[in-house]
């Protein structure tokens, strides 16, 4: 057997493998034996048909499975014999095979991780958004924090800031009512935008018992500017009206917070300021890294597999069919979200070959120093570190933190302050959605 692999693509070699006479005899033998055994052939019982008349009358159907037999064997041999690494099984392209005196010669094509050409990855420009905390983010995480020990009162109209308690009855074309869209006890905090602002600021001025109309601007999607913003309206009735009184800041509202490692209001305020300060800390880094890979990935460009692409698709849509109880539009899915596949793909590869280059690794020892000076009890330390589980995913961990920490010791960091940092916080998260109403609805039926 001798065979040739040229490359065709960055991420494709093909195969050309030739197999003698003398290597297809045996083969060819071992099949038309078998062949002879269940034969059927008039005046002669099975299995004792000559092999003259069982090749004359079942060739085609031998050469088959020669033809067959040979490729699998070979196709194999050929793999182990080169230096070249499949991802996902050979596709055989071209059979050239008339008899079994002439040989057989076959082409596959097989797919390999890409080759990936470092171009740059030291010395990148990344910006990171720095969030700071204000007084006044401050002073409302606090005021949060009493309205969690608040009380409620009674109130007679509706004012921003109350709770209120609706029934929402969802109108059709002429104002009428939409069969099977009614929702009952749904409460709303007027003027804080967590149900829908639009909606909140037509409840201002209602007594309870007290029926409106409200109605609101859907806003068209990016990707159907050209179509005209809809219109959605409601008949709402106003079952419920409360006032919160919020607790006075003083010792007693310490008290009542349970927490030893506060003594005063201004501990309490600092506290919550170094709690802010590590949470917007982590979405900083958060961004930075997600800006870090894009970048990685625009200055060093290569294709993917498609076979990576599928395999990746195909895991991705079985996790929505078993999250979801609704029927998965597949081929939606696929168009939906194809582009993030292929992003994801390059930026674990291009990874892998930069953490490869630089020789970057995590020992056993660092996983159990890490494990060490976690805050957990000792016997769960222990239980972890002989846990090859927990090792596995600890390391990936760690090696992940030293891929960015490489990367950003090397890169030209350019730290930029939002005008507003509360909001862009806010931004730093994923956008709210436009269906507030609809998500509200469901969560109070």
């Amino acid at each position: 057997m001798k065979f040739e692999v040229k490359k065709t693509s960055s991420t494709k070699r093909q195969f050309t493998v030739k197999v003698d006479s003398e290597e297809l005899h045996p083969i060819a033998a071992k099949v038309l034996k078998a062949f002879q055994k269940r034969a059927t052939i008039p005046g002669f019982r099975p299995g004792r048909a000559p092999m003259n008349l069982v090749k004359k009358r079942y060739q085609d159907d031998i050469n088959s499975q020669v033809i067959d037999d040979a490729i699998k064997k070979y196709y194999v041999e050929a793999l182990d014999q080169s230096d070249v690494e499949p991802i996902a099984p050979g596709v055989i392209t071209d059979i050239k095979f008339d008899d079994v005196a002439n040989g057989l010669e076959f082409e596959f094509e097989v797919e390999v991780e890409p080759d990936i050409e470092l171009k740059k990855y030291k010395g990148i420009k990344v910006e990171k958004t720095v969030f700071q905390v204000t007084d006044e983010m401050v002073d409302d995480a606090l005021r949060n924090l009493q309205e969690r020990f608040a009380t409620e009162k009674e109130a007679e109209i509706v004012e921003e800031g109350y709770l209120v308690t609706l029934t929402l009855q969802q109108l059709g074309e002429g104002d009428l009512p939409i069969v099977g869209r009614k929702y009952e006890d749904i409460r709303v905090k007027v003027g804080s935008g967590e149900f829908d602002k639009e909606i909140e600021d037509q409840l201002i001025g209602l007594k309870v018992g007290e029926e409106t109309v409200v109605r609101r601007v859907i806003p068209t999607p990016p990707e159907a500017q050209q179509e005209q913003p809809t219109m959605e309206s409601y008949r709402v009735t106003v079952e419920d009206i409360k006032m919160q009184e919020l607790p006075p800041l003083d010792e007693e509202f310490i008290k009542n917070l349970d927490d030893d490692s506060v003594s005063t209001i201004e501990e309490l305020r600092e506290k919550i300021r170094k709690h802010m300060e590590a949470d917007f800390e982590k979405r900083s880094q958060e961004i930075l890294r997600s800006r870090i890979m894009e970048e990685l990935l625009k200055e060093n460009p290569f294709d993917v597999p498609q076979s990576m692409v599928d395999h990746y698709m195909h895991h991705l849509i079985e996790d929505l069919k078993k999250s979801s109880q609704e029927r998965i539009d597949e081929e939606f899915i696929r168009q939906q979200y194809m582009a993030d596949v292929i992003n994801d793909i390059r930026a674990y590869l291009l990874k892998q070959k930069i953490i490869e280059t630089e020789k970057l690794d995590v020992t056993d020892e660092e996983v159990k120093e890490y494990i060490d000076a976690l805050d957990i009890p000792e016997e769960e330390k222990e239980k972890g570190k002989n846990q090859p589980d927990v090792i596995n995913s600890l390391r990936r961990q760690l090696l992940d933190q030293k891929f960015y920490d490489f990367i950003i010791s090397n890169a030209e960091i350019t730290e930029v302050f939002p005008p507003s940092p509360q909001a862009s916080a806010s931004d730093a998260e994923s956008e709210q959605d436009d269906e507030t109403v609809e998500e509200e609805k469901e969560s109070n039926q």
